[in-house]
C-alpha cells in the first residue's frame, strides 16, 4: 500500500471534520475506503465492510455498529472495529474499536431475545449504542426480572462485564455501584485506543523520509482497489519495457537485477488474475511477494519468494517452508535451476499440493506468453 503526502492531508481534513461535525458514519466510511491510513498502526489485516457476515449485517439493522465500518486484525490475532471518538475529558480524541468477539456474542445476545417483546423494548430506547443497551437489561435482570430470554442475552454479552455483575450480586452493593464497576472494567478490556496523533505521527514517517521507497508497501494484507490500481500502475511503469526486451530477446533475464526479477514476476502474476502486493517490510519473513486468487469459494494466498541465482538448493526450500507455514500455497521462483533435492522435496506427500517451483526455463515461458 502506498502511502502518500496527499493521503496524510485528506487524512487531516476528514478528522478536522468529523470533530467539527461529529459524523461517525462519514468518518468511518472514509476510513473503510482508504484502510492504509490506521494500516501504518502495525495492523496485520484489512477486511472491507463489503464483506460484512450475517453477524455484522444484523448488528446494522440493529443500529449497533455504524454501517461502513471495517475491521482490523492486531498482531494478536483479534479482529477490531472502530466504532467513535470519545468526547468526555478522560476520553477525548481516543478511537473505541469494538473487539469482534464482543459483537459475535452481543449477536448471539440478540438472537436469544428476537423472538421476545424485548426487541423492541430496546428499540424504544432510541439511538442507543449496544453497552447502554447492555445497561439497561443488566439493571432489569438486578432488580429482579427473572425472565429467561434476559439471562440468556446477559449470558452473551461480554464476559468482563456479565462477570462483574454476577460476582457482585450476591453481595449487598447498590445497582448503581455495580453498573459504575461493569463500565469501569469494559473501558479497560473491551475497547482499544488509538489517538489521532499516534496515527498522525506514523504516517508522517512514510512521507517524510528520504530514504523510503515511494512504492513502499506498509502492509501485505490490504486487497482494495486503490491499492491495487497505484501498485498495478507502478508495476507496469517499472519494468513494462524490460519485459518487452527480453521477449524480444534484446536482454537476457540473467543480465536484471533481483528486485527486477521481484517486479517481472509480480507483473506475471498480476497479469494472470491474481491480485499480488510487493513484500517491501524488512525483514521480509522469506516472501517477496503476497499473492491472492478467487479459487470459486474464497481468496486464497499466496507467499512467493523470488532468488535470483543460478542455482537453488534444499537449505533455501527448508526455510521458505518454515518461515511461510502459515500460508496454504508457497511459490519458490528462480532465474537458475532447482537441485534434485528441491524437487524431491517439493514432491513430498506433505508439501506436493501446496509448493509449486518455476525455474528460468519456466519463467522464459511466462514471459513469451505475457499480455499486459
Amino acid at each position: 500500500m502506498v502511502i502518500t503526502k496527499e493521503d496524510v492531508h485528506n487524512f487531516e481534513n476528514m478528522y478536522e471534520k468529523y470533530i467539527s461535525n461529529r459524523s461517525d458514519s462519514e468518518f468511518i466510511s472514509w476510513l473503510n475506503n482508504n484502510p492504509h491510513i490506521l494500516m501504518v498502526n502495525n495492523f496485520t489485516d484489512y477486511s472491507p465492510a463489503s464483506t460484512y457476515n450475517n453477524v455484522l449485517k444484523e448488528l446494522i439493522d440493529w443500529d449497533i455498529i455504524v454501517k461502513d465500518a471495517p475491521l482490523f486484525r492486531q498482531i494478536a490475532g483479534e479482529w477490531i472495529m472502530p466504532y467513535g471518538i470519545g468526547e468526555d475529558e478522560g476520553n477525548y480524541g481516543k478511537w473505541w474499536w469494538f473487539p469482534y468477539i464482543d459483537l459475535d456474542n452481543s449477536y448471539k445476545a440478540l438472537e436469544s431475545l428476537e423472538r421476545y417483546d424485548y426487541k423492541s423494548k430496546i428499540k424504544d430506547l432510541g439511538n442507543e449504542d449496544l453497552f447502554s443497551i447492555n445497561l439497561h437489561l443488566i439493571k432489569e435482570y438486578l432488580n429482579g426480572q427473572k425472565d429467561p430470554y434476559i439471562y440468556n442475552y446477559l449470558k452473551n454479552i461480554p464476559n468482563d462485564i456479565i462477570k462483574t455483575v454476577f460476582d457482585m450480586r450476591s453481595n449487598k452493593i447498590t445497582i448503581e455501584k455495580i453498573i459504575d464497576e461493569a463500565i469501569s472494567i469494559s473501558a479497560e478490556n473491551s475497547f482499544y485506543y488509538l489517538t489521532y496523533d499516534e496515527v498522525y505521527k506514523k504516517l508522517l514517517t512514510y512521507v517524510n523520509n528520504p530514504l523510503v521507497d515511494k512504492r513502499n508497501f506498509i502492509s501485505p494484507s490490504i486487497w482494495t482497489n486503490k491499492s491495487l490500481i497505484i501498485q498495478n500502475k507502478y508495476l507496469k511503469e517499472s519494468i513494462g519495457d524490460l519485459i518487452i526486451n527480453i521477449q524480444e530477446n534484446k536482454e537476457k533475464l540473467q543480465d536484471i537485477t533481483g528486485t527486477q526479477l521481484e517486479e517481472i514476476v509480480a507483473e506475471i502474476f498480476r497479469s494472470r488474475g491474481m491480485q499480488v502486493i510487493l513484500n517491501k517490510n524488512r525483514p521480509q519473513g522469506g516472501r517477496d511477494i503476497i499473492g491472492r486468487f478467487n479459487n470459486g469459494f474464497e481468496f486464497t494466498n499466496v507467499a512467493i519468494e523470488v532468488k535470483h541465482q543460478s542455482y537453488i538448493d534444499k537449505p533455501v526450500l527448508s526455510s521458505f517452508l518454515q518461515q511461510n507455514r502459515m500460508f496454504p500455497l508457497l511459490y519458490l521462483i528462480t532465474s537458475g535451476k532447482f537441485s534434485a533435492g528441491v524437487v524431491n522435496e517439493s514432491n513430498m506427500f506433505e508439501n506436493k499440493l501446496r509448493v509449486k517451483l518455476y525455474d528460468g526455463v519456466a519463467v522464459k515461458s511466462l514471459l513469451n506468453i505475457y499480455k499486459p
